[in-house]
Formats: C-alpha cells, sequence, structure tokens
C-alpha cells in the first residue's frame, strides 16, 4: 500500500478488496465474515503493529494486523496428549542425523522410542533443539524443532516420512485416498484418468483421480450428485487418488473436511 503508485490510495484499496472477496467467495469463504481485509506496509511497519495515525491514513479505522491476531480467540486443534506426529521437512548431517519440522501432534523427549514411517525404521531421540542451538529435554505440539536421531542413516529418511511414538498406533501406510477438492481455475472440467502432483508435508507426489465418489454444495455440504462422471470449475468433490511411481507409499496423518 504504501508504494509509490499506490500511496496509501482508498480506492485502490477498494479494487483489490472487491476482487479478492470474489476469489474467496468462489472458495468457499463468506465476504465479511470469514474475511478480514488490513492496509499495510511490510516495508515501513504500517498496521502491522501500530497504527502510523489518521493524519497518514484518515480513511482507515480499523485494527492493525498484530492487534487482530490478539483479538481472536484462542483454540487448540491438536493435543499435547494425542499421538506423536512429526512430518520431516529436511534432514541433515550434524555430528548424527537431524531432522526438522512443526510437531502436529503430541509431545516428544530425549530417550523416547520413535518410528519413521513409511518404513517403520526403528529410532531413538537423543536431542531436542530449538532455535540458536538451545537443548531441551521435551518439546511438544505447535512447536518447532530439530530432533537428533540414533538407528537411522540420513539417505534413508525423505522428506514428506512421519515420526511416531513406537508405543502408540502409527499412522496410517497407502497408496488410495479419498480427498475432498474444489476445481478453481484450472481445467474447465476433469474426470477419471486426470493426473495431477500432490504437495503434502514438503513432498511431492504424482497421484491419478481414480473415481468421482459425489458432488456436493460448498455452502451447505449437500450432496448434489453421486458418482459423476466429471467435475466443472468451481464445483467441490470428493474423489478418490491413487499414487502413481512404483513402489510409492506414504505415511500419512491429515484430515479432509466432510
Amino acid at each position: 500500500m504504501d508504494d509509490p503508485t499506490v500511496n496509501w490510495d482508498q480506492a485502490i484499496y477498494e479494487e483489490i478488496k472487491d476482487k479478492l472477496s470474489s476469489d474467496f467467495k468462489n472458495c468457499g469463504f463468506k465476504p465479511g465474515e470469514d474475511t478480514v481485509f488490513i492496509p499495510c506496509s511490510g516495508m515501513s511497519g504500517a498496521f502491522l503493529k501500530e497504527h502510523p495515525g489518521e493524519q497518514f491514513v484518515p480513511w482507515y479505522k480499523g485494527p492493525t494486523f498484530i492487534e487482530y491476531l490478539d483479538s481472536l480467540p484462542s483454540f487448540n486443534r491438536r493435543s499435547v496428549d494425542g499421538p506423536l506426529r512429526i512430518p520431516i521437512v529436511h534432514s541433515y548431517i550434524k555430528m548424527g542425523v537431524i531432522v526438522m519440522r512443526k510437531i502436529e501432534s503430541g509431545c516428544c523427549r530425549v530417550g523416547d522410542k520413535c518410528i519413521i514411517m513409511p518404513n517403520r525404521t526403528q529410532v531413538e531421540v537423543t536431542n531436542i533443539y530449538y532455535d540458536e542451538d538451545i537443548e531441551r529435554d521435551s518439546c511438544v505440539c505447535e512447536e518447532n524443532v530439530r530432533l537428533k536421531l540414533k538407528n537411522v542413516e540420513e539417505e534413508k529418511i525423505s522428506p514428506g516420512f512421519m515420526i511416531c511414538d513406537a508405543e502408540q498406533e502409527p499412522c496410517g501406510v497407502g497408496r488410495v485416498f479419498d480427498a475432498q477438492i474444489m476445481l478453481t481455475n484450472y481445467y474447465p472440467i476433469i474426470c477419471s484418468g486426470f493426473c495431477a502432483l500432490l504437495y503434502i508435508n514438503e513432498a511431492i507426489f504424482d497421484v491419478q483421480l481414480q473415481k468421482l465418489i459425489l458432488i456436493r454444495d460448498q455452502y451447505t455440504n449437500k450432496i448434489i450428485q453421486e458418482r459423476p462422471r466429471y467435475i466443472k470449475q468451481d464445483q467441490v468433490a470428493i474423489a478418490r487418488f491413487e499414487l502413481t511411481q512404483s513402489g510409492q507409499t506414504r505415511g500419512v496423518s491429515f484430515g479432509f473436511r466432510s
């Protein structure tokens, strides 16, 4: 908004807001209820933490970005007592094998015995690191950590692998899965046999659409049609996909909206 060609112009702000609201609405969001627009500048920091003053932007009376985040109700989607789930985003060697990622569920302690899925490799956590190599004895869900592991080689670990607790039920492993999808800004229609790339937990997989199960209303969730032959732009569907690369299986722990 502070670009010289914009200069905090309210008309440009409203134009951007209207265009984005239309795109959000097509994705199932309700403009005004599910979306909030805040003019701000990453270069100067205006409206990120502090309001620059009415003489600077007299037409905006809303909160700053940080004020809005602080006003949101607290919630905890994941449980510290839940099963351990750490999708690996990166691994490297530094006096041992170290993996990185945010803990999605559960907790972990030094000395814990874990399993790396889908290969079911048995490992032990020997060290837990935070930013700037701060070492801790434990970590819990929602924290970004680095774990040093024992009994595994770095080349045996790939992005997207999942660390689970050896004493708990590990995540599921499979080649076929059902997912809710929405077709936006893509081909006019897609049908069985369509191939695509799946991006999940920093991993990329080739998948093929095996079957369309149903089409549902994106606002009411009511089923519109079962076993459709194809889906069109802006339609929401439940579809069955399969990993197409030979010998490819994944350990997965995620849910799709139903």
